[in-house]
């Protein structure tokens, strides 16, 4: 129907159906392999963000922004909307990496991934240029939400009620707001040391490689 056409959507679709045959051919558990699948998806939709900021592909509206850039085959610059949702896509998949590779309920890993990439392409979706992905995205948060919630046994008031806690205490305890700061720079702190040590181990392996940076 060329809106917006079998691309992602398209994809996510096929991927979906044809996961859940195959796990019933194989007799597998579905919601574990999706799980498997879910955190490969997050890793491929970064990479192809990237392909696609590169060759010119869903690229964002005309801006004249100071980090907006020119596109290919795009008149006028634009904003780097490939960029900066594979950067919410990053953070997505640091957020659930820790879940996936510990002891989880099943499904719970692919929900989490359902509801992040949704909210990424939703809250990104009008600085695109094309604009067809909105009801998708839509589409997208409410089928990981009932999938969480109906795996997990939780209902979405609960954690209204204790979101509702959290802002009323954050905007009125002035020592709340200061745990919070505390809490993000340590995560922050933590992060950069991580990266940190994985890009020397990552030289180091390319130096035994003989591999040489011009």
């Amino acid at each position: 129907n060329k809106v917006p056409g079998l691309s992602f959507w398209g994809g996510i679709l096929g991927g979906w159906l044809t996961l859940y045959f195959l796990a019933r051919r194989k007799k597998l558990n579905f919601w574990q392999l999706a799980d498997i699948a879910s955190v490969g998806l997050l890793g491929g939709l970064i990479l192809s963000d990237i392909g696609c900021f590169l060759g010119g592909c869903d690229v964002g509206s005309r801006s004249s922004a100071l980090f907006a850039v020119t596109m290919v085959g795009s008149i006028g610059k634009r904003w780097p909307i490939q960029i900066i949702e594979a950067l919410f896509l990053t953070v997505s998949l640091i957020n659930i990496w820790s879940q996936a590779t510990h002891f989880h309920q099943r499904g719970k890993i692919v929900s989490l991934a359902f509801i992040y990439t949704g909210i990424a392409k939703l809250v990104l979706e009008p600085l695109k240029q094309d604009h067809s992905g909105l009801i998708f995205s839509v589409v997208f948060i409410l089928l990981g939400s009932t999938i969480f919630y109906r795996l997990t046994n939780q209902t979405p008031l609960a954690h209204l009620k204790v979101l509702g806690q959290f802002l009323v205490k954050f905007f009125t305890d002035p020592k709340a707001r200061k745990d919070v700061v505390q809490s993000l720079s340590k995560t922050w702190y933590n992060q950069k040391t991580a990266i940190g040590w994985k890009l020397r181990n990552l030289k180091k392996v390319l130096r035994r490689s003989n591999v040489k940076f011009s």
